[in-house]
């Protein structure tokens, strides 16, 4: 499996807001492993967005959402067409990267 427990985890919680935009979607290593069903775990999930805009709006709805929902969210990198951000809870962590 592509992706770790708590991976898929974050994933199916920020799936919803992702679909209803429309304009985002992983890809990088997570994605191609998942796709080509290798075993390698990426250690990250890389999530693009269409525009600057969509990137704005789908990370502030991720970051309420994941805080409703108990997790702990370190930001380490906040610019314009990219953010990086550790997502933790239980003892497990795994770093978001959306982009434009």
């Amino acid at each position: 499996m592509p992706l770790t427990p708590f991976q898929l985890e974050i994933c199916k919680l920020i799936v919803g807001v992702r679909l209803a935009s429309g304009e985002s979607y992983l890809a990088g290593g997570a994605a191609l492993n998942a796709q080509l069903a290798a075993p390698r775990l990426s250690q990250d999930l890389d999530l693009f967005h269409d525009h600057q805009e969509a990137l704005h709006q789908t990370w502030l709805a991720d970051r309420k959402l994941l805080d409703s929902a108990g997790y702990q969210l370190r930001i380490t990198r906040e610019l314009a067409t990219f953010i990086e951000a550790e997502v933790a809870r239980g003892g497990k962590q795994v770093r978001l990267q959306p982009l434009e």
